[in-house]
């Protein structure tokens, strides 16, 4: 009888474990990500495959130009899975190498370029080696980019517009400490925005400070909260019109 009852008791254990694994909320994270400018002459489309450790980590991603294998790129961790360096190889032969150097739990500088926050745990400025940097200003719903060569005053390089209620592909659940670096996994040209919650819907580009495109995004699909499909049909630029498109997973 025993017996029975410490089976039973066993059993009941096990179940409530299962209960408690399947009750608890699953999170989304980016698969794929591609960029098409469909106007260029050719056209050319960008794809980035990720794949990720056991830690929930990136650990890889896959780049392809119009189809071809352009790259690989490997995220190397410690033994505590804090990220160490980018290594990225090229199909043609030859590699990069970044270097990831942490302050606390913020990355302060990969490469040769530094990194420093503001008091809400936001990227404040990226500074090159040579001093010369771009600053972010944080109003709201807008992202403002300042730029400042060491040769001339500092300027107004861009203007982004977020989104109120879309959630941002690049901040990856498991990955939201490494985020910045999406800049170098997937030549996400808004690095600093891939901090953010939500995406950019306009985005307006000045040169000495004037304007000299504006992008306006529309949106298509939902998958919990993430956008499918991001189209920059308006920009002025032609070339630059583009589509961007998203796959994702839970986990």
């Amino acid at each position: 009888m025993k017996k029975i009852i410490l089976i039973f008791f066993v059993f009941t254990i096990m179940l409530s474990s299962c209960k408690k694994e399947d009750n608890k909320p699953k999170q989304t994270r980016l698969k794929t990500y591609t960029h098409e400018y469909y106007e260029r002459i050719p056209a050319s489309l960008d794809k980035y495959t990720i794949e990720y450790n056991s830690a929930n980590k990136i650990s890889k991603v896959i780049y392809e130009s119009n189809g071809v294998l352009y790259s690989t790129k490997y995220c190397v961790y410690t033994a505590s899975n804090v990220l160490d360096s980018i290594i990225e190889k090229f199909a043609t032969g030859g590699s990069s190498f970044y270097k990831i150097i942490w302050t606390g739990n913020k990355i302060s500088k990969y490469g040769t370029t530094t990194l420093t926050y503001n008091s809400d745990g936001l990227v404040d400025k990226k500074t090159y080696l040579e001093g010369d940097y771009f600053r972010n200003e944080y109003k709201g719903d807008s992202v403002l980019l300042y730029f400042k060569d060491i040769s001339v005053p500092e300027k107004i390089s861009n203007r982004y517009k977020l989104s109120s209620t879309i959630k941002n592909p690049f901040l990856i659940s498991g990955f939201e400490a490494e985020a910045y670096l999406t800049g170098i996994l997937f030549y996400y040209n808004d690095a600093s925005n891939a901090l953010l919650p939500n995406i950019e819907t306009t985005q307006i580009a000045y040169i000495n400070g004037n304007l000299w495109y504006r992008r306006d995004y529309t949106f298509e699909g939902d998958f919990n909260g993430y956008p499918l499909k991001r189209n920059d049909l308006t920009n002025t630029l032609d070339a630059n019109r583009s589509k961007e498109t998203f796959t994702y997973e839970e986990f």
